[in-house]
């Protein structure tokens, strides 16, 4: 088919980390000739290795009988590292501005670098892998209630699903309030939990509460509406502990795709630690893709940060370190 508003444009979505330029002998054109033009033609290309760096490390007993294990480069390489003082060298030698050897990160025979493959790989490319997070919270979905309780009332026609609506509609407008006040998140959580919402919510449950009632009659699709609101209320409504929790998961319905994808290629974790590692570098994914960070930049940053000894991990977020 053609598409002929699409004439004369050129789709550049490609990116890459580095470039290499071949020039063009301009000797071999003839001497009379007129250029007319110039333009560069790209060809992609990713290269992809494992490199083993060895380092020669001697150990040695001084004239005092003090045993030293070193390595000492040769003229123009890499920098020495004591293992006595391995920070210490490090700093001098990047301020005589000479290139480190690569360290392996704490209790692994890998770089940085080949951490971040890995776990790019893994929870980026979903690449399958048969194979300590902190107590969360858990906070439901107030959309998917509403989604329910409106199709009862479309496709079963349960005009008793639209007062729950209408509830609904006016704590997602509370919200809209809150955004548009640009409030702080203790002043949303004061209002989330103020006499008029409070009241709202308690009208709700009330309402919830009554149609539970067995002898009231109520088709299937109401009943699915009731039974799920009242089974998820505790989650559904803990939106309101803390003003940086939002009332639904639509924004991140849209980032975890990454990670329904990698629960479908890899078929299980392999463990439950492994489910909470897997949470983990989504949690960084997701947020980087939030703020258009790059996601390899930060966890090299993060991991190199860890390397270093750091342990503010409050300071070591992807709105800090992007």
């Amino acid at each position: 088919m053609d598409r002929p508003y699409r004439l004369g444009l050129k789709y550049d979505t490609m990116k890459a980390q580095s470039a290499v330029l071949h020039k063009c002998d301009r000797s071999r054109i003839p001497s009379d000739a007129v250029i007319i033009k110039t333009e560069i033609r790209s060809t992609y290309h990713s290269i992809s290795r494992i490199e083993e760096q060895q380092v020669e490390y001697i150990t040695y007993r001084t004239r005092e009988g003090r045993l030293i294990t070193a390595f000492y480069p040769m003229k123009g390489a890499a920098e020495a590292v004591v293992r006595e003082k391995l920070k210490e060298d490090l700093k001098a030698a990047r301020c005589e501005g000479i290139t480190p050897i690569l360290k392996n990160f704490h209790g692994t025979y890998v770089s940085v670098d080949m951490l971040v493959s890995l776990a790019f790989n893994k929870y980026m490319m979903n690449t399958p892998v048969y194979c300590d997070m902190s107590p969360v919270e858990h906070v439901c979905c107030m959309a998917h209630v509403r989604a329910k309780f409106q199709k009862a009332l479309e496709r079963g026609g349960e005009e008793r699903s639209r007062r729950f609506i209408n509830w609904i509609g006016k704590l997602y407008k509370f919200e809209e309030d809150y955004k548009k006040e640009q409030l702080s998140p203790a002043e949303i959580k004061r209002r989330r939990n103020s006499a008029i919402t409070t009241s709202l919510i308690g009208d709700l449950w009330q309402e919830l509460s009554r149609l539970q009632d067995e002898s009231i009659p109520k088709g299937d699709l109401m009943q699915k509406a009731l039974n799920y609101f009242m089974h998820t209320w505790d989650c559904v409504m803990a939106y309101r502990h803390d003003g940086r929790y939002e009332i639904d998961n639509s924004v991140v319905e849209r980032f975890i795709r990454l990670l329904t994808v990698e629960r479908k290629n890899s078929l299980f974790f392999g463990s439950h630690k492994g489910v909470e590692t897997s949470a983990v570098y989504h949690t960084f994914i997701a947020t980087c893709r939030m703020r258009v960070l790059s996601f390899c930049e930060f966890l090299k940053k993060y991991i190199t940060a860890i390397l270093d000894g750091r342990t503010d991990y409050e300071n070591l977020t992807p709105a800090l370190l992007g």
